[in-house]
């Protein structure tokens, strides 16, 4: 009698999963999801609820899995050999149980979002005001030792109230609308994200306004940096320090006494196994509204870098880069928990369709965000429509006239026949919200 060969991966629920299991393969395209197309370590339990949101089954590598003794019973596996008909036989109350760090989370209620249109009429309204608030202020730096800073506190509050009642028209006009320079855009940009997140999370109002103003004000010290020629011949590196330095300098110095904003600033670049700077502080020693913000902060970089020397990339290769720093540079728990916020197709990726056009993200929502809103701006042969297309992804095929493309991928810059700037300039003028 032959002995049955042995298996070396076995087909399980995404539900199913448990740390220490080698994710080789997923039901659905890797390139739909921000895990690492290589396969992945699963680090911790916090990771099965975000599998089933993207796949209904995975395929674990046995070989490459490491698998304790209470782990086997569950795989099938005895002495090397797998019986894949009892996986499913067993109970998710049989499975060990692992403890996990706690995720801080908030009590608040936010509800659901607010219209689209009502909040981006708003927004349009603020983009204006916070110009003026701007160079305000960029005016007062040259002649107060102790900056006057009402106006920005005003449209900071205002910004934070849209961004918790539509995050989606708050991050368009972040995305496709530009600040008086790129590292102001990224600041307010990276706001965005963060309270995003920390609604996400039900964290208090007070406190998420709090870390909104600290975050639109992270690249304030751009005003202070007189030698801009020498300041862009260096590293991306070395302008985060001395941007953060000369920010630091005016926040403490010569603004108004906000012990939260500082707080949190202070802390920017500290990271989870103390690499970061300037005090070297592990994450249990960081205030955990300085860590969200620290998240943010680098996830906008990733996503829309200060230098050319840096490649810009997608949210799904942004998320795998994420997925990379787990337990590193930031909590494991916390890099999951952002990217499943964040999604696949956040508001203003601008994305290839199954019929060759150019799209852009409008909107997307929580239990939908592989199915967003978009906006078809260009046909197959990447020519700018004049009057650009509203496409639902999430109708039923019932509410659809005629047959409706779906998303294909992220677009390459480097694919673009244009500057990656130019299209998101032909974007912004095709479509105001």
């Amino acid at each position: 009698m032959k002995s049955q060969p042995v298996k070396t991966t076995l087909r399980i629920p995404a539900d199913s999963i448990r740390p220490g299991m080698f994710i080789s393969r997923l039901d659905v395209d890797w390139s739909e999801t921000p895990f690492p197309s290589q396969g992945f370590v699963v680090k911790s339990e916090g990771i099965k609820s975000q599998l089933a949101n993207y796949c209904r089954w995975v395929m674990v590598d046995l070989n490459r899995s490491d698998i304790s003794s209470s782990m086997e019973s569950l795989l099938g596996v005895t002495n090397g050999a797998v019986n894949s008909k009892n996986i499913l036989k067993k109970n998710q109350n049989d499975m060990t149980t692992v403890k996990l760090a706690v995720l801080k989370r908030g009590e608040a209620n936010y509800g659901p979002l607010d219209d689209y249109h009502e909040e981006a009429a708003k927004m349009r309204r603020l983009w204006s005001s916070t110009q003026s608030a701007l160079s305000d202020f960029f005016r007062r730096t040259k002649t107060q030792l102790e900056v006057d800073t009402d106006g920005l506190i005003q449209v900071t509050a205002q910004f934070h109230e849209v961004i918790l009642s539509n995050p989606n028209a708050a991050l368009w006009f972040c995305h496709f609308e530009s600040l008086q320079n790129p590292f102001l855009t990224h600041a307010w940009r990276s706001a965005v994200f963060a309270v995003m997140f920390a609604r996400s999370l039900n964290l208090e109002f007070h406190k998420t306004e709090t870390l909104c103003r600290a975050l639109c004000y992270s690249t304030l010290g751009i005003f202070l940096i007189k030698d801009k020629v020498a300041f862009f011949k260096n590293t991306q590196e070395q302008q985060q320090k001395y941007l953060w330095e000369q920010t630091l300098k005016l926040v403490t110095r010569r603004m108004k006494d906000d012990r939260g904003v500082k707080t949190i600033l202070g802390a920017l670049h500290e990271r989870h196994d103390g690499s970061g700077y300037p005090r070297n502080l592990k994450s249990g020693h960081v205030p955990y509204y300085a860590r969200i913000a620290s998240l943010a902060h680098y996830y906008a970089l990733l996503l829309d870098p200060w230098t050319v020397a840096a490649p810009a990339l997608t949210s799904t290769e942004a998320s795998s880069h994420l997925y990379g720093l787990q337990d590193k540079n930031f909590h494991g728990e916390l890099i999951l928990e952002f990217i499943q916020c964040m999604g696949s197709y956040p508001t203003g990726s601008i994305v290839y369709l199954t019929d060759g056009g150019i799209a852009a993200v409008l909107e997307q929502k929580d239990k939908y965000r592989l199915h967003p809103k978009l906006v078809k701006v260009t046909d197959e042969e990447h020519r700018v429509y004049k009057k650009p297309q509203i496409l639902d992804l999430n109708l039923k095929k019932s509410q659809l006239k005629g047959s409706i493309p779906r998303i294909q991928k992220h677009v390459d810059p480097s694919e673009l026949k244009i500057d990656r700037n130019r299209l998101k300039l032909q974007i912004a003028r095709a479509y105001k919200p």
